[in-house]
């Protein structure tokens, strides 16, 4: 099964940072790597199976065109939390630009009728993050938490990119990336 969504990649000394605590996570609590899986990233869209390679052209187009009236901001990495015992993740501060940006991206992209829209988790509901572990860790949540609750993450970077990353067999790459201006 093939899956797409459309993501930040996360750059410079957080993308480090991120490597590392995935890393050290999978090592002292053998849990899955997911870095050994997607590079470090938020997620803005999951789109899931997109079969029909006229929608993902399409896509590319639309894509392209949202990001010339688009401008780069700053945006903040900032401290370790989780949903519900079942993915830690680095949390992204909600500041205006990236709330006004998120709001300009959801009201288009949501207008593209072959994309699923899931309201629990997106739009007025998005919690931005990027994923240090998930769910294979209910058994040594508490510890994990405890060791993470030491760590002061705290990275300012530039959105400066969307790329489409396209999944096979739980396995990321790169589709298409998508300048700023």
């Amino acid at each position: 099964m093939t899956r797409y969504i459309i993501a930040f990649l996360i750059k410079g000394p957080a993308k480090k940072r991120h490597l590392k605590l995935t890393n050290r996570l999978s090592k002292e609590f053998g849990i899955k790597n997911v870095s050994k899986r997607i590079a470090p990233h938020i997620t803005l869209k999951d789109l899931g199976e997109i079969k029909d390679n006229s929608n993902l052209k399409f896509l590319e187009e639309f894509l392209k065109t949202f990001v010339k009236k688009e401008k780069r901001f700053k945006l903040e990495l900032s401290g370790i939390n989780d949903f519900k015992k079942e993915v830690i993740f680095i949390g992204i501060k909600k500041t205006k630009d990236l709330m006004d940006f998120y709001k300009r991206f959801y009201s288009e992209i949501k207008r593209i009728n072959w994309i699923n829209l899931i309201p629990k988790f997106e739009g007025k509901n998005m919690e931005f993050h990027s994923t240090l572990g998930i769910y294979d860790m209910k058994q040594t949540f508490r510890e994990i938490s405890d060791s993470l609750s030491r760590e002061k993450v705290n990275y300012k970077l530039i959105f400066d990119q969307i790329v489409i990353m396209k999944g096979i067999n739980h396995k990321w790459r790169i589709h298409k990336r998508f300048n700023l201006k």
